[in-house]
């Protein structure tokens, strides 16, 4: 089991504590009540719609055995709280976990985060809809090569 401190690391932060004037305790009492993170590997099945999701093809440099889904509470536009998920590089998946779970301590908004096999792969639909997301099994924007999305190192 991780530590809280590990999941949301600006509870190792007194200044940041002490700005927000809230007792570390009460923070740590709270936030797993209602702050939900968790990483799972990408199953068979999730690679299956990633594939029929233009997402993934078995050309990408990076196989679905080494990608993990990072699930998470975040605030939307209008303060409420929303679940959401990216896929990433298994290797990341706790630094992006940490992160998202900072980004709800600091209540900062975003849109949606939801995989790109929702947009058929295309990040311009995923980008219109100012959707968060990471894997793309795509090339490099205006360049050879793939992009730092095709390895589940990069999140929009």
């Amino acid at each position: 089991m991780t530590t809280l401190s590990a999941r949301f690391p600006a509870l190792a932060c007194p200044s940041l504590l002490h700005a927000l004037a809230v007792p570390a305790t009460v923070l740590a009492l709270a936030l797993p009540m209602v702050a939900r993170a968790d990483i799972t590997p990408v199953s068979p099945a999730q690679c299956a719609r990633m594939q029929s999701g233009k997402v993934i093809t078995s050309a990408n440099p990076v196989p679905c055995s080494r990608l993990a889904t990072v699930s998470f509470d975040y605030t939307d536009f209008d303060g409420a709280t929303r679940q959401g998920s990216v896929v990433v590089l298994d290797a990341l998946a706790p630094q992006v976990e940490a992160l998202f779970g900072e980004l709800l301590l600091r209540s900062f908004p975003l849109a949606g985060a939801q995989g790109l096999e929702a947009y058929d792969g295309d990040d311009q639909r995923s980008m219109a809809a100012n959707n968060s997301s990471a894997f793309n099994g795509r090339p490099m924007t205006g360049g050879g090569g793939w992009s730092k999305h095709a390895y589940g190192a990069a999140i929009d």
